[in-house]
């Protein structure tokens, strides 16, 4: 079931999903659950969170971060999620919408026909490693 989160979600949803994800990322979706301002779409089966999509957080326009636990993708539980998400910004008078913490890129030019606005790029470097570093275009892999 897919369904807009409510105050019952606080505290089973940060069970479940601490398991999958990131603690960072379930403190974004903990902090758009407990805000008056933000939404957050769930994704549930047998009382196990599987998806969620958090948006409003941080700008209003901004939609992410959105993820489907990995045994539940290619189902369109992301796709479900995504598209209830911009609806609802949509009847709160949004126009456009921003994708943050978004990846892959062929998934959401796929999916919404989203393009490129803006990207940030987080840079690295071992300072133990006394090896060449590969080249970044080896790493990037965005598509």
């Amino acid at each position: 079931m897919i369904r807009q989160a409510s105050g019952s979600d606080d505290g089973p949803m940060q069970a479940s999903l601490g398991s999958t994800w990131r603690p960072s990322w379930v403190s974004e979706i903990t902090a758009a659950l407990r805000s008056s301002e933000a939404g957050l779409q769930v994704a549930v089966r047998d009382k196990h969170y599987v998806g969620f999509c958090a948006y409003g957080l941080n700008r209003p326009q901004e939609v992410g971060p959105v993820r489907t636990a990995p045994e539940q993708r290619q189902l369109g539980i992301g796709s479900v999620l995504l598209k209830r998400s911009l609806a609802d910004q949509r009847d709160r008078g949004l126009t456009a919408a921003e994708l943050v913490w978004a990846g892959p890129l062929s998934y959401f030019s796929r999916t919404l026909h989203a393009t490129i606005g803006r990207a940030f790029w987080l840079y690295a470097k071992d300072l133990t490693a006394t090896e060449q570093a590969p080249d970044w275009r080896d790493t990037v892999g965005l598509l």
